[in-house]
């Protein structure tokens, strides 16, 4: 019963501890952000900031994580398998792997209905919109990942190809590799024809750089503090490195906040604002008929909610077009003038 309180006790400890770095960490990253627009009213207890640090620490870890992960699950398969092509088949099967997983990955995190629905003004083959052809790029690297390896080894167990190896490594490499050319240029095909993608990859560059750079440097430092944790005078190399890593989690942070935050949805711990809004407010309709066009049925807009608190929604209207580029104009408005709020 004690062993099972204690062990209790530090889950606790460590849910608690996880928690309060992601929302930390998530109030760091919307502050920075709404600053950067005039707003420094932000609250300081809002759940939303825990999303927003598991966002940034998800896409963090996962930039470094999955394709390391997937290479190292692709040679532990490979050589258990007594396969011929080692390498060609781990390069070949560690690519498709990460197309298949790393697109719809991208779409989670960044596509709304717009990018979805976004038509190619020249088709595609048979394709006319994103959506069709994000479903027929699964199923081609879903066959480079899964089936053709499955094939690979039905094939080597009949006697022909185990007699003719030159011929299986051939026949299955083309395939595997053809899998992976026609799935990237399809994938090119598809973010190309996304206006932001130029702007994400500018900005995401440097975030993309820093986050590889912190991460693999808090595993070595980890390796390393277990080294020499028996080494005198081990704390203050502890502290130094606890100061190393906090510069490149800044660096992470604010990389991470100009030049990927305001690509991601707000629905799904991101910057950008998805919820359209239109009011009305008797005290304000000069004003408001200067900033947005009216409709009799819902009012003035639309607006978009950058931020808001119990006070105060700050909007934006004007310019929204270089929202992926610059920091647009915000608007105030308090929320005890308004008659009524169409969403």
């Amino acid at each position: 019963m004690k062993e099972r309180l204690e062990y209790a006790g530090l889950a606790f400890q460590t849910t608690s501890l996880c928690v309060g770095i992601l929302y930390v960490t998530g109030f760091y990253i919307n502050s920075l952000f709404t600053s950067n627009f005039g707003i420094f009213r932000t609250e300081l207890l809002r759940l939303d900031y825990i999303k927003v640090g598991f966002v940034f620490n998800l896409i963090t870890l996962g930039i470094v994580f999955v394709p390391i992960g997937i290479v190292l699950l692709s040679f532990s398969v490979r050589s258990s398998s007594n396969l011929p092509n080692f390498y060609l088949g781990i390069i070949g099967n560690s690519l498709n792997t990460i197309l298949f997983f790393g697109v719809p990955i991208f779409f989670a995190f960044f596509a709304t209905s717009v990018e979805w629905n976004l038509a190619f003004v020249e088709p595609l083959y048979i394709f006319t919109t994103v959506e069709s052809a994000v479903v027929t790029f699964l199923v081609i690297t879903f066959f480079g990942m899964a089936v053709i390896p499955a094939l690979e080894r039905l094939l080597y167990g009949t006697n022909f190809f185990r007699r003719f190896v030159v011929i299986h490594c051939v026949l299955v490499e083309s395939l595997r590799f053809l899998s992976f050319g026609l799935a990237l240029a399809i994938a090119i095909k598809i973010f190309s024809a996304i206006e932001w993608i130029p702007a994400l990859l500018r900005g995401g560059l440097y975030y993309l750089l820093t986050a590889i750079v912190f991460v693999l440097g808090m595993v070595a430092a980890g390796f390393w503090i277990r080294k020499i944790r028996h080494v005198k005078f081990a704390g203050l190399v502890y502290v130094l490195v606890a100061f190393g890593l906090a510069i490149l989690f800044y660096l992470s942070v604010t990389s991470y906040v100009f030049g990927v935050y305001k690509f991601i949805p707000k629905n799904r711990g991101g910057g950008l604002p998805v919820t359209e809004i239109y009011f009305d407010s008797s005290n304000h309709k000069m004003l408001l008929s200067e900033l947005a066009s009216f409709s009799p049925i819902i009012g003035f807009g639309p607006f978009y909610i950058v931020e808001e608190n119990s006070d105060f929604l700050f909007l934006a209207s004007a310019e929204m077009e270089k929202w992926t580029i610059d920091y647009v104009p915000i608007f105030v408005m308090r929320k005890s003038h308004l008659d009524h709020i169409f969403i």
